[in-house]
């Protein structure tokens, strides 16, 4: 094994924490601080002057392609004795370890792992068996269910307190949702089968109620890292701790047991990613029948201490409190916060110095959490020399102006800076703010991509609603038909092939399809529970079309979310308050326009909608140049690029009007605007419209995001935009 110059890969700050003593270390990690360097060099250090074996380290990280990332770059620095440390997702490691010990928890070690199709599909039939009939009372779709059950285990709540927070129009079906959410349960384990929160919570089990296991495992991995370690929720805390402690608790009894230990326990490593990243399927179907064919024994290593004179064991966690912008996915800041009071004797490391953004940009990141704690304040330092453009707050008249000041600024960066359309990234709080900024790099053929999402009428819930004006603007389009027929409760395929094989041929005497569907008895002459559904609908278009000349588009928007597609949102998605915002959004768009007629041209200019499809006017591939990103905050984490325009930077968007309720919710989103400037690395441009409407289209004055006052606002210039 080479010799590594630890001194010229490493600063002086990321070297302390890379060299750090045995037992529990916190590296504080700030942006752009080059912390995967730091966690990869440690492993190399551990492996190559500690002498600690490769197989007694487990690497744990939130994705797989980030495991796949750390252990490529381990093996560059120390050579291909890194391939055997044990590293990937705390998913893929629980799945590991539960094949050798699954019959201590009452499960077969061929157990099979349930995706989220998997999963949504168990609940539908367990909804059925807990004598749930959906066809006569309104209730969650099977992709709420499995949702809710998920919430439950990742952020330690009860299922009354957390319908009560998130879901308080299903609060009256707790008993209901409950009785189901146990079928559920019980079906998978008299099933062998896992979901993934089952793999955390079973090996939490594992190591918690069977000590000599637990003993055993600890014995087995002597040093255990985990990055991004703000983002661990109570279970993956949980976890690290009781892999940790070993011995630490347990009696005398149970320590003069021989330990449980893992065996030839074959680690996840390097060969077991594919190119993108991806666990291999084999890991899901791996079957261990230790009676048939016991594994040989691992022969037992000199511990670290009778090798290299050091004692104790080895926690060493990554992360930044300062961007624990997850809570909502069950992350838990608070582990990262309390982890110097959660392991004795911790040692605490900061890493200041940014490699990312020039001096301008970091004197506003500092300046937005200049008030954070002492302990894990982090003042970043530029490594970048200074520019003469410091970041700069817009405020523009509407969120049309402020979309058009976005296009016209990319545009001049590829121009005269030379930049790429790769080199620029839109952030937002929410997709709906993004939807004036799309419509507007669509008019004037910016090519852009929209990060962990589609574009804004790609999404379901405004194909579902555009389906309804279609209806109403075209009633011969079969596909509009189509899917707004499908919304119907108690409708099937079948049914719906009959109503519109009724409707073909229809005269314009008739009125056309939606015609013969109002007037003509279509409705009524369906049969069966799919009737009283169809008769609603039929009612409904009825009224509306009786007004649709002289009804503002924005109007019908409001009455199609209100009367039908609301309490569909509610029980179809989990995140149907999201939905609701971007239908809200729309029908603001769609307050520009005086007719229907009017409205779909212009969405459908941009984006050749039809009932069922929509695709976008150029392709996103073979693009010589590239695109633009269009991106949520969150999305956006990891990232970073040349230049970001931060939008709708003001107050009840960041934060988020909904903040308030949470007692934490407002120092998150101040943790989310500084995670937004810091992806930039070179300009940074952020802005709002002074002028908003509500979708009853009040008049809301807006103010900058209050996270802009104090100290940050030394850190950029104002200004107001004025045309030519």
């Amino acid at each position: 094994m080479a010799r590594v110059d630890w001194h010229s890969g490493l600063n002086d700050q990321q070297l302390a924490a890379v060299t750090a003593p045995d037992g529990p270390v916190l590296v504080l990690a700030g942006a752009g601080s080059g912390k995967t360097r730091v966690i990869t060099y440690r492993v190399a250090y551990l492996i190559s002057e500690r002498r600690v074996l490769p197989q007694q380290i487990m690497l744990a990280t939130f994705t797989n392609k980030a495991a796949r990332s750390m252990l490529k770059r381990c093996e560059e620095v120390i050579g291909r004795t890194a391939r055997d440390v044990t590293g990937g997702t705390f998913h893929h490691i629980a799945n590991l370890l539960l094949r050798r010990y699954a019959k201590a928890l009452g499960y077969q070690s061929n157990f099979t792992i349930l995706d989220e199709s998997d999963a949504r599909s168990m609940m539908k039939v367990c909804r059925t068996e807990s004598g749930i009939d959906t066809k006569t009372i309104a209730f969650p779709s099977d992709r709420v269910l499995t949702a809710i059950a998920s919430a439950i285990v990742n952020t330690n709540t009860d299922l009354e307190t957390l319908l009560a927070r998130r879901y308080p129009h299903l609060y009256e079906r707790r008993d209901d949702i409950e009785r189901v959410l146990i079928t559920y349960h019980e079906r998978k384990l008299a099933s062998n089968q896992m979901d993934f929160d089952d793999l955390l919570v079973n090996l939490y089990k594992l190591l918690s109620d069977h000590p000599r296991i637990r003993l055993g495992l600890a014995r087995r991995f002597q040093h255990v890292l985990v990055d991004e370690y703000q983002d661990v929720n109570h279970l993956q805390a949980a976890i690290v701790r009781e892999l940790f402690r070993g011995e630490a608790d347990l009696d005398a009894e149970t320590l003069a047991l021989e330990p449980d230990e893992p065996g030839n326990l074959a680690p996840i490593t390097l060969a077991d990613y594919d190119d993108d990243g991806l666990a291999p399927p084999r890991d899901a179907g791996a079957v261990d029948e230790p009676e048939k064919k016991p594994e040989p024994e691992m022969p037992r290593s000199p511990s670290i201490a009778e090798r290299v004179g050091l004692t104790g064991r080895g926690l060493f966690v990554v992360g930044d409190d300062a961007q624990s912008i997850y809570s909502f996915r069950g992350a838990d800041y608070t582990n990262i916060r309390t982890f110097p009071d959660a392991f004795a004797d911790a040692h605490v490391f900061k890493l200041e110095t940014n490699y990312r953004s020039v001096p301008q940009i970091l004197t506003l990141a500092n300046g937005i959490l200049d008030e954070a704690d002492p302990l894990f304040r982090k003042e970043l330092r530029p490594v970048k020399p200074g520019t003469d453009e410091r970041p700069l707050l817009l405020a523009c008249r509407d969120a049309e102006e402020q979309a058009e000041f976005v296009a016209e600024q990319a545009i001049r960066l590829r121009e005269e800076a030379d930049m790429s359309w790769d080199d620029i990234a839109i952030l937002y709080r929410a997709h709906n703010n993004r939807l004036e900024v799309e419509l507007e790099f669509a008019q004037r053929n910016i090519p852009f991509i929209v990060r962990g999402g589609l574009r804004f009428f790609e999404q379901a819930h405004i194909k579902d609603l555009v389906s309804f004006l279609i209806v109403l603007a075209n009633n011969r389009d079969e596909l509009a038909w189509q899917r707004m027929l499908s919304l119907l409760n108690r409708v099937g395929p079948k049914t719906i092939a009959g109503v519109l094989n009724k409707m073909r041929g229809a005269t314009d005497e008739e009125g056309g399809a939606l015609g013969r569907f109002i007037n003509n008895g279509v409705a009524d002459s369906v049969r069966g529970q799919a009737k009283q559904p169809m008769v609603e609908l039929r009612d409904f278009l009825r009224e509306l079309h009786s007004h649709v000349e002289t009804t503002p588009p924005a109007e019908l928007i409001k009455r199609i979310v209100d009367e039908r597609y609301r309490g569909y949102m509610e029980l179809k998605w989990e995140n149907w308050q999201q939905r609701l915002e971007d239908l809200e959004q729309l029908q603001v768009f769609a307050g520009r326009f005086e007719s229907l007629v009017g409205f779909l041209t212009d969405i459908g200019l941009n984006g050749s909608f039809s009932g069922s499809q929509l695709s976008d006017s150029y392709s996103d591939e073979d693009r010589a140049e590239g695109a633009v990103t269009l991106s949520t905050i969150h999305q956006a984490k990891g990232l970073e690029w040349k230049a970001v325009f931060v939008i709708c930077v003001h107050d009840d968007v960041i934060p988020h009007r909904l903040a308030q309720f949470d007692p934490h919710g407002e120092e998150e989103e101040q943790r989310l605007l500084y995670v937004a400037v810091t992806r930039a690395e070179e300009l940074l441009y952020m802005s709002y419209p002074v002028e908003t409407k509500t979708r009853d289209f009040q008049r809301i004055i807006n103010k900058p995001s209050r996270f802009l006052d104090g100290r940050a606002r030394q850190g950029f210039d104002e200004a107001m935009l004025e045309w030519d």
